[in-house]
């Protein structure tokens, strides 16, 4: 039977392509910071850009709200 490619390296490719532009993902953290302060948790915040219509990780949310917000996540 030949190699072809893993289930699992397919799903991420999948999941890769599908992902809003980082851009787009940067201005709704930033405004929803600016907008209703620094409290809100990285899961609160994933949920708005889904809620919006975004595309993206957790661990690019994580990620993305440390670039922008690096004091607010210690």
């Amino acid at each position: 039977m030949p190699a072809g490619p893993d289930l699992d390296d397919f799903i991420k490719l999948t999941l890769r392509k599908n992902q809003s532009d980082l851009e787009e993902v940067l201005a709704c953290v930033q405004h929803e910071i600016m907008t209703n302060g620094q409290m809100q948790g990285y899961r609160w915040l994933h949920l708005r850009a889904i809620q919006q219509g975004l595309v993206v990780s957790q661990d690019s949310m994580r990620r993305i709200i440390k670039l922008v917000d690096p004091q607010g996540v210690e």
